[in-house]
């Protein structure tokens, strides 16, 4: 029995280790990649007990894992790195060995598109080999990784907290964003703005974006922010500064200039900047 079950055991804190060491190493290598999607890890490394087989060992046993098994979900325009090794090329897929941890533990991945998530024929395939397409109905399961596991904190900061950093802060909510907003400047020299920022605000984010270059010296002057991701825009919002092919807005009321200018011209603006 205590034979049989150390073949098919791994301590928790092995697989603490090995599962922390593969998380920093996708962090490193593939946050910046924008052309994936999601990657999957396989389910033996999310065991984190030993449940019923503890009480028969007395002890804990450690195992070092054969390969370490992953699914790469990505966007047409993917790249494979030059180190990887091509294990097998199927009709729909290909495996790739892509570095080792610990330097002994193999880390392998398939890659898929959305081209080949559309392919009936190809998920099959890959299911009855154990490769887990159907997510929530695989017999093998897999852990979505998030290559930004820690959700980013976004501060948006306008002139008066009214307008642009309210409906920027919204915008990147909904993207998945934790947000604040606020203004630094009031209608006269000595006021406050209407919705003002704090240091708190400052101190709590981990991105801040100013929506207009003029206000960046106000917040530099005015707050600390040492370490921080600072993002300018440059997104009027004063009818009489819009660019010429623009001038016919000025006439509108102001619910129809924040459809036709204000929140496009944010989210344009924004969108070079993504994954923040």
């Amino acid at each position: 029995m205590k034979k049989d079950i150390n073949k098919r055991i791994f301590s928790v804190e092995y697989q603490e280790r090995i599962f922390k060491k593969l998380e920093k190493y996708l962090e490193k290598t593939f946050s910046s990649d924008k052309k994936i999607d999601k990657i999957l890890i396989t389910g033996s490394l999310l065991k984190r007990e030993l449940g019923k087989y503890e009480k028969y060992l007395g002890e804990k046993y450690d195992r070092i894992y054969s390969d370490i098994d992953l699914v790469f979900m990505v966007k047409d325009g993917f790249k494979v790195r030059k180190q990887w090794k091509l294990l097998a090329e199927r009709p729909y897929f290909r495996v790739y060995r892509l570095s080792y941890i610990e330097n002994k533990i193999p880390v392998e991945a398939v890659i898929v598109n959305k081209k080949f998530m559309k392919n009936k024929k190809a998920i099959t395939l890959c299911e009855n080999k154990g490769i887990p397409m159907k997510l929530e109905k695989s017999k093998n399961k897999y852990k979505e990784f998030m290559l930004k596991k820690q959700v980013k904190k976004v501060l948006c900061v306008c002139a008066k907290g009214l307008n642009r950093s309210k409906y920027l802060a919204s915008y990147l909510q909904n993207k998945g964003y934790k947000t604040r907003f606020g203004g630094v400047e009031g209608f006269t020299a000595k006021e406050e703005a209407p919705n003002p920022i704090s240091q708190e605000d400052v101190n709590w984010a981990d991105v801040v974006i100013i929506t207009r270059k003029r206000l960046k010296q106000i917040f530099l002057r005015r707050f600390k922010y040492h370490k921080k991701k600072i993002i300018i825009l440059d997104v009027t919002d004063s009818k009489r500064l819009l660019p010429k092919e623009y001038a016919y807005l000025k006439d509108k009321s102001d619910r129809e200039f924040d459809r036709l200018w204000r929140r496009p011209q944010l989210r344009k603006a924004i969108k070079k900047f993504f994954p923040l």
